[in-house]
């Protein structure tokens, strides 16, 4: 029974742990440097060292990004939080694609204008 109680709370703990936003932050950008600075991205090697560098810097954007995020959220309703965590990832998303010089990113801004501009048409 004890062992059974000493596994349960070691279990909780851990689980704690990988959830706290804080550590989850820490793994995304971590896990965004390590990705960035191990994929092939384009054959071509110089080309392929200038996006991994990129690449790398947005996986630091982000995590600071979610990092700053929930520091000044951290009072603040879970609808906020979340909310807003959506926008600031779609935010930095886009930033890095533009980063990258994908020509969706840099054609984004029109499309939105012009489907304001039109009522939503």
């Amino acid at each position: 029974m004890a062992r059974q109680l000493r596994k349960n709370a070691r279990d909780e703990r851990i689980l704690a742990l990988v959830t706290d936003p804080q550590v989850m932050g820490l793994l995304v950008t971590f896990g965004g440097l390590a990705a960035a600075s191990r994929i092939p991205f384009h054959p071509d090697p110089d080309t392929n060292a200038r996006v991994q560098g990129l690449a790398a810097a947005a996986a630091v954007l982000m995590g600071l990004g979610l990092w700053g995020w929930l520091r000044a959220t951290s009072g603040a309703s879970v609808w906020l939080t979340g909310g807003g965590g959506v926008v600031l990832g779609a935010a930095a998303y886009w930033l890095v694609a533009l980063m990258l010089g994908a020509p969706e990113a840099r054609q984004l801004p029109g499309m939105v204008l012009r489907r304001t501009m039109d009522g939503g048409r």
